[in-house]
This record gives structure tokens, C-alpha cells and sequence, in this order.
């Protein structure tokens, strides 16, 4: 045997950090015609050779003709990691002696470019006779997922075929079933399969009728002692429900999933609660009115974007006597972009940052630019209402030192929760007490429209608990409390103006740039008249 039989089929590997090369040595020229040659898949991520071959275990190499091709052109080890070659034939050489290179490298094309590209290593399940937008649950290889595609494209790595299976598709009363609920998917094939209308569900049983209609009771036990988590696992309006990631005065705030994308949902709550935003019912019928405006203003970079608003004042009204499957199925919502960074209020128990040198830079910076976001939205006749650091967010995750996280701000800050907001001049219905001006509260009890103004003053409140790590606002409580007891008129304005006096004689300690310092102080000033314009604080902070 000579020294080429013994190199027939070997298979030399060198590794690089994001590519690797295969290196394919002929087969003797006694045989031209090869049959398929196996390639062992390695490949070296993070500095780490990993061996990790497709499922079959090897890559084909096909002879035709004077060409080699390869037929697994695709190598996927994450499900999000793509590897490609710079070309998937190359000639083959029956005398030469030299070894062929088959190089790979990462690759950010979408699967349907991949599809196009390489047909036979996808298989495509092709849905029909859903209402448009309504997704469907499929389990694809024992992998269950939420889809909203009118097709689902698999890579498929083997000979193998897949397994598919579909469920029934709720939608309202309506109840879809596929013609074909089960099978199985080869490499290269496509199927159809059609959903029917199958049954309609009865709707909730109606509660009985109220004398108020239009008034919520007393005392909302629902939202109190609701658990969120039920929402987890189910759909709402289409979007799957994957976890709880906060709650507050005014809802519960959902991570949920659309297709490939992330979404938060923030379900909003139809109780107040203490220490926390407060929410008047009158409030879903104006954010109803002013659904499309706030989602078209929420299309400036400044913004958290808003994707829809559902509200139903039936359904509310059913939710607020008490019924718990309507407020699970069909809960008043906000569907919003999902920031991957959180809010800025994690800061604030993050000494890595907030002890850190670059502390009062990165304060100044969220200053900054929230305060272009109220600009704007200012000029654009609107008072936000609830600004605060638990509504400044960070688009993607920052740096974990004061250093990187100062360098990440950048483009990186956006204000949320756009559903809180009102026209100027329209009535107040909501605050949160710890950074609210006395004149939003007294505005909630007497139906004074709201100014921006307050949003001044909220932001100065947020910039000084920000930057002196302190949550000592000597107002906090007794505006808590003036909301509370909202209808006793005097009673809650003289709370209103005890707190006024509060704030008069409070001294805030402030340390930081002098520009930086000048602008809290101003903005909490207790006359509204004193607090600068958020454009001019912008300016100030550049």
C-alpha cells in the first residue's frame, strides 16, 4: 500500500478564532470517482477547539462531475452562531497531490437567506387559514415555541427527518385546529397544512350590572392579590409570556416573545397602591383617546417604542367587579420594545458604578438626555408625568465598571412608559409621590390640567436621588398620603401644603459638577415659575 491509499479520507484541521479550514486530501488516481468522503466538524471558538459534529456525525462531500460539492453547507452550533464555506464546490484534481481547503467562516445571514442559498438543508412547514397575525404553538424536534410566521423554516443537519406537531389555536371565542395535527420533515421538502375553524367558546359569564358603572368600588381586591406569574407560559394578544421581570404601583411589567423578538408588556393595574404611581380608571379612557399620538411620539430615538395599546372599557369594567378570567385573558396592556439594560435605577445598588469616579459623568449624562426627551415632548403638547429612574432605560446591557458604563450611555438611554402621559392643560390622574411636585397632587384632587413644570421637577428629584444615592425627599409621605384621601378635599390639600413647607425649608445637600448641582437646585424649586425649561437644562449639562 502506498503512502497516497493510507492518506485516503484523512482529514487535517486548522483551527483560527472565528473560521476553520478543512483540508480534504484526493483520493488516488486509480479511483476518479470518489464516493462521499466524510469531514469531522471542529471548529475553535473563544481560543476552545470544539469538536462538535451535525447530527449523523459528518459532513458529505459529493462527487459530480469534475466539482466537489459540499451537501451539510451550514454549520450551526448555537442556534444563532452560523458557519458557511466561501464556497461550497471546488475542482477536483485527480492527479494532484496538494490538499483542497474548504474554509468556513461566521456568517450573520438571516435562515431565509441561508434557505435560498442552500435549499436542500431546510425543510419548510407552510401554515394556512390563521387570521392574519395570529400566532400558533408548534413543537418542532421536541422543541415547543410560539409562531407568527405563515411559515417555519428548519435546518436540518442529517438524513433524519424531523418531527412536527401543531395545537389548537385560541382566538377570542374562535377555536382553530390543523387538518393535519402531526408528521415528520425531510431535508429539502416543504408541506402545507391548514387550520379550520373547529368551535367557538363561550365568552365569561357577564357580571351583574352595577349602579356605577363607570366607577370603580371602593376597594379593588383583584389587583392587590393578583399573581402575575399566571400570565407565564400563556399568550396575551398574541405574544407569548415568558417571565416576570418587575411590578409596580401602576402594573406588572411581562417579557414576552413575538416570532423571533422580544417585547415588554406592561399589564396595567386597576387598584393604587401606597408608595407607588397612582392610577385614577379615568386614566385608560384618555390613554385610549391618545393611543395612536403616544405611539407616533414614542417613534423618537428618545423614547421606549410603543407597539399597542389595549384597552376595552367592558372588559375593565368586568376586571374592576371583580372578574379574574377576564383580567387573565383580555388585561388592559401596553406592548412595548423590550430594553435589554434594565432601567438606571439598578445603579443605584451597583457600588462597582456608583462609587466610582465616573459617577456624577454618568449622571449628568441621563440628565442630559432625558432632558432632550422632555423637550420634545414638551414641544410636542405632552407632560409625561412620571419620570423617575425606574422609567430610564438602557437599550442594551452596560459596562460593569464606572468606566465602561459611562462609555455605554452613549445612545444607550431611552425614557419609557409613555402611558402615563397627558396633553398640557388635560387633568392630572396619576403621580408618583417620591418624585411628584406638590402641585401634581394638589392638580389630582382639585382637576387643575397638567405643565411641564412637573416633569422639571421629577427630573431634578431623579437627578439628585441619582447622585447622592439618598431617598430622603421630606415630602414623599405626605403627598402619599394627601392621594390617598384624595376625596376629603381639605383634609388632602392641607397635606399638599404641609409638604409644600417641607420642601420650602429642605436643604438638599449636592455635590457634583457645578452645572450639575445648579440644575437639581433650580428644578426643585417649589415655585413652578423658578424650575428651568427641560431645553434649557439640556443645554446646561453639555
Amino acid at each position: 500500500m502506498n503512502l497516497l491509499d493510507l492518506l485516503g479520507f484523512l482529514i487535517l484541521l486548522s483551527s483560527q478564532f472565528t473560521s476553520s479550514k478543512f483540508i480534504l486530501f484526493r483520493r488516488n488516481k486509480e479511483n476518479r470517482t470518489p464516493p462521499k468522503h466524510q469531514l469531522v466538524i471542529s471548529l475553535s471558538l473563544n481560543q476552545a477547539v470544539k469538536v462538535n459534529p451535525p447530527p449523523g456525525g459528518v459532513y458529505h462531500v459529493v462527487y459530480q462531475g469534475r466539482m466537489f460539492q459540499l451537501s451539510n453547507p451550514i454549520l450551526s452550533f448555537t442556534g444563532e452562531i452560523m458557519f458557511c464555506p466561501e464556497s461550497d464546490q471546488f475542482i477536483y484534481l485527480p492527479y494532484q497531490v496538494d490538499p483542497q481547503h474548504v474554509h468556513y467562516v461566521k456568517t450573520d445571514q438571516s435562515h431565509w437567506m441561508l434557505r435560498n442559498l442552500y435549499p436542500h438543508c431546510y425543510g419548510i412547514l407552510r401554515i394556512e387559514g390563521l387570521p392574519q397575525g395570529v400566532g400558533y404553538r408548534a413543537v418542532v424536534n421536541g422543541e415547543s415555541k410560539l409562531y407568527h410566521t405563515p411559515s417555519i423554516t428548519v435546518l436540518i443537519l442529517s438524513d433524519s427527518p424531523v418531527s412536527w406537531r401543531l395545537e389548537d389555536v385560541l382566538f377570542g371565542d374562535r377555536v382553530y385546529s390543523p387538518e393535519r395535527r402531526e408528521g415528520k420533515l425531510g431535508r429539502g421538502q416543504s408541506e402545507t397544512v391548514r387550520f379550520i375553524l373547529s368551535r367557538h367558546v363561550p365568552p365569561p359569564s357577564s357580571p351583574p350590572p352595577s349602579t356605577h358603572p363607570d366607577l370603580p368600588p371602593v376597594r379593588l381586591t383583584l389587583s392587590s392579590e393578583w399573581d402575575p406569574m399566571k400570565w407565564v407560559g400563556r399568550e396575551i394578544y398574541g405574544y407569548e409570556v415568558i417571565s416576570v421581570v418587575g411590578r409596580g404601583g401602576n402594573g406588572y411589567v411581562l417579557k414576552a416573545r413575538m416570532g423571533e423578538r422580544y417585547y415588554a408588556i406592561k399589564v396595567l393595574s386597576l387598584t393604587p397602591s401606597n408608595n407607588a404611581t397612582l392610577v385614577a380608571r379615568s386614566t385608560y379612557e384618555d390613554l385610549y383617546k391618545e393611543s395612536d399620538n403616544l405611539k407616533r411620539l414614542s417613534k423618537h430615538p428618545a423614547f421606549v417604542e410603543i407597539f399597542g395599546i389595549y384597552l376595552d372599557s367592558n372588559l375593565i369594567a368586568r376586571v374592576v367587579r371583580g372578574d379574574e378570567e377576564t383580567y387573565l385573558r383580555y388585561p388592559p396592556a401596553i406592548v412595548m420594545e423590550f430594553m435589554e439594560g434594565g432601567s438606571v435605577d439598578r445603579f443605584l445598588s451597583d457600588e462597582m458604578i456608583n462609587q466610582s469616579s465616573y459617577w456624577p459623568l454618568i449622571v449628568k449624562t441621563i440628565m442630559r438626555e432625558m432632558a432632550k426627551a422632555l423637550a420634545f415632548l414638551h414641544s410636542s403638547g405632552y407632560v409625561h408625568l412620571d419620570v423617575k429612574p425606574q422609567n430610564i432605560f438602557l437599550r442594551k446591557e452596560p459596562g460593569r465598571t464606572g468606566e465602561e458604563a459611562y462609555r455605554d450611555l452613549q445612545g444607550n438611554l431611552k425614557l419609557g412608559d409613555l402611558g402615563t402621559t397627558v396633553r398640557i392643560g388635560e387633568r392630572v390622574m396619576q403621580a408618583t409621590p417620591s418624585y411628584c411636585p406638590p402641585e401634581q397632587v394638589e392638580a389630582i384632587v382639585t382637576g387643575k390640567g397638567a405643565s411641564p413644570e412637573m416633569d422639571v421637577f421629577a427630573l431634578g428629584m431623579t437627578g439628585y436621588r441619582l447622585l447622592t444615592l439618598r431617598d430622603d425627599n421630606p415630602a414623599s409621605q405626605l403627598l402619599d398620603e394627601a392621594f390617598n384621601v384624595a376625596g376629603d378635599r381639605a383634609r388632602a390639600l392641607g397635606l399638599v401644603e404641609r409638604a409644600r413647607e417641607s420642601l420650602t425649608s429642605w436643604r438638599p445637600v449636592v455635590e457634583g459638577p457645578p452645572e450639575l448641582r445648579d440644575v437639581i437646585v433650580r428644578a426643585l424649586s417649589v415655585q413652578p415659575e423658578r424650575r428651568p425649561k427641560a431645553h434649557e437644562i439640556a443645554i446646561a449639562l453639555r
